[in-house]
């Protein structure tokens, strides 16, 4: 069986279709890391989970086309507002009906409804979350730590992480194997973690320190994208925004904005995080705004120009 290297990816740009309603928006950032406010018809996103509040509404007005109550939240003392969020995670798109006290997995995250807020007459209201992933429930303890360098391929940090292995444990399938790979951000680096099966039947844990290559691999995925061209625009005001030319599908365009700000300013999750993300339209044209905050606390707003490839679809 040939050695293969499965890596998570760190970036998993998500289906735009049941976002791309959400107009502009103030939003309020992060109470701590793992609390988020999020005003309705906004989407946020925490790590590679995209979160939107399409309604908020007093639990009574959801009903179905036959006038007939709906679930509407689990917390059995829910009598409070009720929102509906739409939720994209790596696996599925997909709504939910929570209210105050509810609980819900969303793939690696667990979501916790901490408050919904209704908006008076003429304003809108928010849902506070709280959201935690196994990484926070279950720390990894770093002890076989090993560096690889800023190559700009996967494929060569792979041979670099093969030939590591080999070196310590014997080359061939015959001396180890491995189980598939599970990427982390650990204070200000990113590793992946992997355990390896040995002949003799032990395991150790080995932690590869993919930072620098991962840095150097976003650069290079610029210069890579087939067909498509950015403007020279400097994207800081939407009259100056970034025009995206030759995507394909709406997809394909968004990928490509991640593809541009990873290049930009780093790694997403680590050297910065999207606070928010709303389509705007003016003079005819489309413009997605991305509000991204740093790693050094600077908050950062750009425009991308995407009339082109906006409504293509999915694929």
């Amino acid at each position: 069986m040939k050695k293969s290297y499965f890596v998570i990816a760190g970036l998993a740009v998500l289906a735009v279709g049941i976002f791309y309603f959400w107009g502009p928006e103030d939003r309020t950032g992060p109470e701590d890391k793992n609390t988020i406010t999020i005003p309705e018809g906004i989407q946020s996103q925490f790590g590679d989970l995209r979160i939107g509040v399409a309604s908020i509404k007093e639990k009574a007005e959801y009903v179905d086309s036959e006038g007939k109550p709906v679930d509407a939240g689990s917390a059995p003392a829910s009598s409070g507002p009720v929102a509906r969020l739409a939720i994209a995670d790596p696996e599925s798109n997909y709504t939910l009906n929570v209210a105050a006290g509810d609980s819900y997995p969303a793939g690696k995250y667990e979501i916790y409804v901490k408050e919904i807020t209704l908006g008076a007459v003429g304003s809108k209201g928010s849902v506070a979350l709280r959201i935690t992933s196994e990484v926070d429930k279950n720390p990894i303890i770093i002890n076989h730590v090993v560096s690889l360098p800023p190559v700009d391929t996967e494929k060569k940090m792979v041979a670099y992480a093969f030939a590591y292995l080999d070196t310590i444990y014997g080359e061939g399938e015959e001396n180890w194997q491995y189980v598939p790979v599970d990427r982390a951000v650990i204070g200000d680096r990113v590793y992946d973690k992997l355990t390896i099966k040995l002949a003799n039947g032990s395991e150790e844990l080995v932690h590869f320190d993919v930072t620098a290559a991962l840095r150097q691999i976003a650069k290079k995925a610029l210069e890579n994208l087939t067909g498509i061209t950015f403007s020279k625009n400097t994207g800081e005001t939407i009259k100056d925004a970034i025009l995206i030319r030759g995507a394909e599908s709406d997809k394909a365009g968004v990928d490509s904005e991640y593809v541009y700000l990873d290049a930009k300013y780093g790694l997403k999750g680590l050297d910065w995080e999207l606070m928010q993300q709303a389509l705007l339209k003016e003079n005819g044209r489309d413009y997605d705004q991305m509000d991204l905050k740093l790693s050094d606390g600077t908050e950062k707003t750009l425009y991308f120009d995407i009339t082109e490839f906006f409504g293509k679809g999915i694929e």
